[in-house]
């Protein structure tokens, strides 16, 4: 995706500037959120979308969103090379993170570090109870959205 706006100056030049920042920051956001859903290519989809009157945008939508949730819900996924690696290496290391909280928990080896829970951050929350990494990670599980190619 690619947004520009410029006065007459480069943009990274006016730094100090709350417009040209703000907007610098919204063009970030923007390229964060669309990178999570296709990049150039969803870009690529609204843009030919747009070009559609509303009721063939309507028609058009409900098909795509259907076709979405038959692949989101179907038991067979597509998973490159890349996204096996990566989910992995966050199994592995969530293993590793509970393998070694267990262990602190229960005494653990002398020579290792145990882990402890300290105070901080003058912005905590004192009503939040542990930290429940089960539940985190199906929840961050529910969200993940493996790519389609």
């Amino acid at each position: 995706m690619y947004i520009e706006y410029q006065l007459g100056s480069n943009m990274s030049d006016s730094s100090g500037k709350t417009f040209s920042n703000s907007l610098m920051s919204l063009q970030l956001q923007l390229k964060t959120l669309l990178e999570g859903v296709g990049g150039e290519r969803a870009v690529e989809f609204l843009d030919n979308l747009s070009e559609l009157n509303p009721s063939e945008q309507k028609i058009a939508l409900n098909k795509f969103i259907k076709v979405l949730e038959q692949i989101k819900n179907g038991t067979e996924r597509l998973c490159t090379a890349e996204d096996q690696a990566l989910r992995d290496f966050e199994n592995n290391l969530y293993k590793d993170i509970l393998g070694s909280m267990r262990e602190a928990a229960n005494g653990g080896s002398i020579t290792r570090r145990r882990i402890e829970v300290i105070d901080g951050g003058k912005n905590r929350d004192l009503r939040k109870g542990p930290i429940n990494l089960a539940e985190a990670r199906k929840n961050r599980k529910i969200r993940h959205k493996p790519i389609v190619n």
